[in-house]
């Protein structure tokens, strides 16, 4: 075989109860078993030769029945199709005696490869001429994962591909996870393409001949997600690939920063969070900064009165007391006076984390004070 074709795909999270979206969460669960569905398709249209899951595709080692039956029902159409399946468990389906991949009903499909061992395993397949190495995770920190991996050097493989679920090694940004590897190990790891999971971003991760990508989640799972994609990859032997994300996502969870400042009253802020409307859009908004109007803002009412604009919505108050605000309370009585003192000499000489509970001291003292907050 001269050309590889995959569609590599992670962190599904099928099952995931979405807590934070109240009585959104059972539609979004829904809607990941839609995606899924509309990925197992992408691949058949797409003929491709090889389907990776790279951990995570369900949120726990006990998803429900339902869940199960769609992905079984899913994998029956890859298998007719004579499309290779290899999956590699992430850290919410971890190896271990309760692990979902344990289960007998996998066994009938017979182009189907779960890494249900933990370390490096490989597996030949030979109706594409390809060797797949995965790592199977057990909940151990091996280090840097990568320099454990050994290709056979006698393998005739037209392609060798790798699976794993974790984080890439990044200074100052990510020094430690449960399993790690850096750039160094992936530059000398003798794969033509490592699939990657775990991270809930797409991310080109390559280093010298080893293409090596995080698709994200297909579906958010969190706010911040920047997922929605999976990943086309066409390998050649003649040197040449081709990675394409796809979108197939229907949701966002966005986060959203508006700075008070800015902000002249109530109404204004209203129509600033009306732009974002997006029926398909989970909305987390902070606000932030010094603010004219501390005693006008009534999130519960807001959020209420926005949400059949979006998938839903929710708002944080991180705002505090503009100077001129405070001005009113400098020559009140003696207890609200000095509160305002000492808490706006506290906001001056501290920064960071530390700052922001200072500004959050000051904004809730003078709620409680002017009785706009009761015990």
């Amino acid at each position: 075989m001269s050309v590889l074709r995959i569609l590599h795909t992670s962190d599904l999270h099928l099952g995931a109860k979405f807590t934070f979206l109240g009585l959104k969460g059972k539609e979004h669960r829904r809607q990941l078993l839609a995606t899924f569905s509309q990925i197992i398709d992408l691949a058949i249209t797409a003929q491709v030769d090889l389907f990776i899951i790279a951990g995570d595709l369900f949120d726990s080692n006990n998803p429900s029945r339902q869940t199960v039956d769609a992905v079984l029902s899913g994998f029956r159409h890859l298998d007719n199709a004579g499309i290779d399946i290899v999956i590699t468990p992430g850290t919410h389906e971890r190896i271990g005696r309760d692990c979902i991949y344990l289960h007998e009903f996998w066994n009938d499909f017979s182009q189907l490869t779960i890494f249900g061992e933990g370390g490096w395993n490989s597996k030949k397949l030979k109706n594409i001429k390809t060797t797949v190495y995965g790592w199977g995770y057990d909940g151990r920190h091996p280090g840097d994962i990568l320099k454990q991996l050994r290709l056979d050097p006698a393998d005739d493989s037209h392609f060798r591909i790798g699976i794993l679920h974790g984080s890439l090694l990044r200074r100052g940004m990510v020094e430690d996870d449960e399993v790690i590897f850096s750039q160094e190990s992936l530059e000398q790891c003798g794969l033509d393409y490592l699939a990657l999971g775990h991270w809930h971003s797409f991310l080109d991760c390559s280093q010298g001949k080893t293409k090596a990508f995080y698709p994200g989640p297909p579906e958010p799972i969190a706010v911040g997600d920047n997922g929605g994609k999976v990943i086309l990859v066409t390998l050649s032997r003649e040197d040449s690939s081709e990675i394409k994300p796809v979108q197939v996502g229907k949701r966002r969870f966005i986060r959203k920063v508006i700075n008070m400042e800015m902000v002249s009253d109530s109404v204004q802020l209203k129509n600033m969070l009306k732009e974002w409307a997006d029926l398909d859009c989970f909305l987390s908004v902070s606000l932030r900064g010094p603010t004219l109007f501390p005693d006008l803002i009534d999130l519960d009412e807001l959020e209420e009165e926005l949400s059949p604009l979006f998938f839903g919505i929710r708002i944080s108050n991180e705002s505090f007391p503009a100077p001129q605000f405070l001005d009113k309370f400098r020559s009140t009585g003696l207890v609200t006076s000095e509160f305002v003192r000492i808490a706006e000499e506290h906001i001056k000489n501290s920064s960071g984390e530390e700052r922001l509970i200072a500004e959050e001291a000051l904004r809730l003292g003078l709620a409680y004070l002017e009785g706009r907050i009761k015990n």
